[in-house]
């Protein structure tokens, strides 16, 4: 078994955007593809997300004097948990016994359940099996359980796949990943169940269902001041004036938002012309391998989708809303600093929803937003408890995003009834 682990944790620890393009290789050498069409297609697939996680990384290094001036004006102050982000919650969910064998037994059962045509996903994404992973080991801890625990993950697996299904049609169509699905199972069965439900309600709603605040429309409506650079130019000085930035900073980050609304587009259409190559090879495979008319969607991280120009520009407007729900709800113990740096991570899905009408996606995210302080907050015991029993020494109480998982507060609102924390 520690074998196992072993390799499995060397394989993740090559890091998602070196390894994707040997993934999309080897797979594309599966489908039958030429080696050199393959290898391209992983290349600029790999390329692409490389590029995308960069543009994401240099949003959040403009944003930095946004952020530091709520942090530096007391916000936080007297709140007693932690936010410690998703890393050390993956750390806790590889610490389980069951987490070497996950993925192989995890994957054949995917080809299974395609062969018998009960799902159409193929779920790649690997680097987040430990959202799948932390749920089970919540169960192991709360019941000292290795069955209950892996039969849980291979569940969990399913349940994302089933999802990915679900998933693909709206995250094609808005998106255009043709061939391709999100299969994150926190985002699948706790994100995208909120956005669809809020943006159910709204468009039952007179006058507020005919709202739509889009920036395609705005662009051709307005010309020019609907670009998107001009858009990250706008909502880059609108920030910086509610943080009372100087001018030297306000165009920093006006400059660096309006630079990431367009880099992220580019990278996005290096990404999709692999994408597109590779679909077409997966398509001839699954008609070979499942029969005619069968189709097969690849299942990707949503951070895909981030770079669109709807998730960043509300990513960027939630990030007052987040903290001042973070300061004011009762009940919430925690600041939210990680749950700022993932906005844009959920918005994606959130845009897919609402095919990207950013007054709608506001006031869904708004609502997220309040879901996800109230479970961390609730759900902080537990974690600690799992991070502590992994290994990981805190100060304190600790939370994370993947805590609020769904699947995560179920098994910890049974696990409290049977007194079992």
């Amino acid at each position: 078994m520690e074998f196992i682990y072993n390799i499995v944790q060397g394989i993740l620890g090559i890091g998602a955007t070196t390894l994707l393009p040997f993934i999309i290789l080897i797979l594309g050498l599966i489908f039958r593809m030429k080696f050199t069409e393959a290898l391209k297609a992983g290349l600029l697939v790999g390329i692409g997300f490389q590029g995308l996680k960069l543009v994401i990384s240099f949003m959040g290094t403009t944003l930095e004097p946004i952020i530091a001036y709520y942090q530096s004006s007391g916000a936080g102050t007297g709140l007693t948990t932690i936010d410690i982000g998703w890393q050390s919650l993956s750390a806790a969910a590889w610490a389980t016994p069951f987490a070497a064998v996950v993925i192989p037994l995890g994957f054949l059962l995917n080809i299974v359940l395609l062969k018998v045509k009960f799902t159409k996903t193929l779920n790649v994404d690997i680097w987040n099996y430990w959202h799948i992973l932390f749920i089970a080991s919540l169960a192991y801890l709360l019941f000292d359980s290795f069955i209950l625990g892996l039969v849980i993950a291979l569940a969990c697996t399913v349940v994302v796949e089933k999802m990915g299904d679900v998933v693909a049609k709206p995250w094609q169509s808005y998106f255009g990943f043709e061939g391709t699905t999100g299969a994150i199972i926190f985002h699948s069965t706790t994100l995208f169940p909120i956005y669809w439900a809020v943006n159910w309600i709204i468009s039952k709603i007179p006058g507020l269902n005919k709202i739509d605040i889009n920036i395609d429309k705005i662009s051709e409506k307005y010309g020019a001041l609907g670009d998107p650079s001009v858009i990250g130019l706008l909502v880059g000085v609108l920030m910086s004036i509610l943080t009372r930035q100087n001018l030297t900073t306000t165009l920093q980050v006006a400059v660096g938002l309006s630079a990431v609304m367009i880099l992220t587009g580019r990278m996005i259409s290096v990404m999709m012309n692999g994408l597109s190559q590779f679909s077409e090879g997966a398509r001839q495979w699954s008609v070979k391998f499942l029969g005619e008319g069968q189709e097969i969607y690849l299942g990707m991280d949503y951070a895909l989708g981030q770079g669109d120009t709807a998730c960043i520009s509300a990513g960027i407007l939630m990030i007052p809303i987040t903290i001042f729900l973070g300061l004011v709800l009762p009940g919430n113990t925690f600041f939210p600093i990680t749950l700022l740096a993932n906005l844009v991570v959920y918005t994606c899905v959130g845009a897919m929803c609402t095919n990207g009408n950013i007054f709608r996606l506001l006031i869904g995210t708004t609502v997220l937003v309040i879901y996800l302080l109230y479970a961390q907050s609730w759900m902080a015991p537990l974690v600690t408890d799992v991070v502590n029993w992994a290994g990981i020494e805190t100060t304190g109480l600790v939370t994370g995003g993947g805590a609020s998982n769904i699947f995560a507060v179920i098994i910890g609102f049974i696990g409290k009834l049977l007194g079992r924390w």
